[in-house]
């Protein structure tokens, strides 16, 4: 049994190296192991590589047809938006008070009432009134 009086920290002044830690060393440098383990990665590599190319490509084709669609919708949503304002005037012109004139004048033979044209029929004395 060893006592130490002393206040600071012990530490060994050689460190001991076994038999396990050479053999450990060694295993580092066993190129075969290596190479194996090299060869596995390899195999994994040309099967995954492939198939991330295909969906690489598969999803570079979804995300170009979707901007195609996209450059369409905004072509038809331009399209539709012009037509909508033309057609919001040609609903303000034809609902204009003279336009409504001119239609009635035209397909129903229909004129604005003068004063003295309508006459209202008064039952108590049995004659027109003409206003």
């Amino acid at each position: 049994m060893e006592n130490y009086n002393s206040l600071g920290s012990y530490t060994r002044s050689t460190v001991k190296i076994g038999v396990r830690q050479h053999v450990r060393s060694r295993k580092g440098l066993n190129l075969a192991a290596r190479l194996a383990e090299w060869k596995q990665a390899g195999k994994i590599v040309i099967w995954i590589l492939p198939v991330l190319l295909i969906l690489n490509v598969l999803c570079s084709s979804a995300i170009s047809s979707m901007d195609h669609s996209i450059t369409e919708m905004s072509v038809a949503t331009r399209f539709l938006e012009t037509e909508n304002v033309e057609l919001l005037a040609e609903k303000a012109i034809l609902g204009s008070e003279l336009s409504v004139k001119n239609l009635a004048a035209e397909k129903l033979g229909l004129a604005e009432v003068k004063r003295g044209q309508v006459g209202v029929f008064n039952r108590q004395f049995g004659t027109f009134d003409y206003r």
